[in-house]
């Protein structure tokens, strides 16, 4: 089943996706009105939908079954040393792959950059494409 990441406070019994998610069902998937997916929203919940219709930019699901991902109790958080970018965005999807609570980045002495003050969206889009790859519902 194909897994997809809504937002928690757009989680309800009847979804529309847009955007990226919604593109890669219809035009990269192509699955059909019946079709199931899965959804996760980054906060514990999974669920079993039904899409129920699709256009080009949005794609309508309706609920079929809830559950609630228990959070991992070893709370683990992963200390990384402040690199290049495409390894930050590996290490960022393979951390929560292994279900760890957080991420922690260092400057070390040979660091390139200083750490940035704001999380980048780069971020949240690798941290989603881990959950999504091995259906973690916790970022």
């Amino acid at each position: 089943m194909h897994t997809f990441f809504v937002e928690p406070q757009e989680w309800n019994a009847d979804i529309a996706l847009t955007g990226g998610e919604a593109h890669h069902v219809t035009n990269v998937l192509r699955l059909s009105p019946g079709e199931k997916v899965c959804l996760l929203d980054g906060k514990g919940r999974e669920g079993t939908f039904e899409i129920v219709s699709l256009t080009k930019k949005a794609v309508r699901m309706h609920l079929l079954q809830e559950r609630v991902q228990e959070r991992d109790s070893s709370g683990v958080t992963l200390a990384i040393g402040w690199g290049k970018e495409v390894r930050r965005g590996w290490l960022l999807e393979k951390s929560v792959e292994l279900g760890a609570h957080g991420v922690w980045f260092w400057r070390a002495e040979r660091s390139q950059h200083p750490l940035p003050r704001t999380i980048s969206p780069s971020w949240t889009s690798s941290l989603v494409a881990g959950a999504k790859q091995c259906r973690n519902a916790w970022l």
